[in-house]
């Protein structure tokens, strides 16, 4: 009897089933933690089917495994778009990789969106508290920053500034 034709990468068919094969194959991969092969897998599964939001999230969140923000962030964006409606994980996934990118605008922004689109969503909230402490932290730094300038400034151009203070000596 004739043994049944595999499949393997390199002899891919196009068939619709292989977009499906690369993306159990992308997930095979994130579960061993084999996260460079995982976006091989879901990148061909992406050009195979470029609408599929699932694919791109799938490949985000590989990205995410290796900090690959701009990545993730691009890949989760286009997740976000293409969804019908997007899902939380979507938002989740691009709310967390603008803030690891540090545009917490942004990311603060695309939690709202997700926590509008599903309302109640335990880990958007717990995402949301975490760009509002950052926010929060970058202003308080900023305000430290702006404050030791202008003691700094103060300092130079008072009678009794260090400046002053070192010419008076001499």
């Amino acid at each position: 009897p004739a043994t049944p034709p595999t499949t393997s990468d390199e002899e891919s068919s196009g068939s619709t089933n292989d977009d499906e094969m690369k993306k159990k194959k992308g997930n095979r991969a994130m579960r061993k933690k084999k996260f460079p092969k995982a976006i091989k897998y879901y990148t061909k599964a992406v050009k195979i089917d470029p609408e599929n939001p699932t694919y791109r999230l799938n490949r985000a969140i590989a990205n995410s495994a290796l900090e690959l923000w701009k990545d993730a962030e691009e890949d989760a964006a286009r997740a976000v778009d293409l969804g019908q409606p997007a899902s939380a994980k979507s938002h989740f996934q691009l709310a967390r990789a603008r803030l690891r990118r540090g545009r917490l605008e942004e990311a603060a922004e695309a939690v709202r969106l997700g926590l509008e689109a599903c309302p109640g969503e335990r880990a958007l909230e717990d995402l949301s508290r975490e760009v509002s402490r950052a926010v929060a932290a970058r202003e308080a730094r900023r305000r430290k920053e702006a404050e030791a300038e202008e003691a700094r400034r103060g300092l130079a151009a008072s009678p009794t500034g260090a400046k002053s203070q070192l010419e008076a000596a001499r």
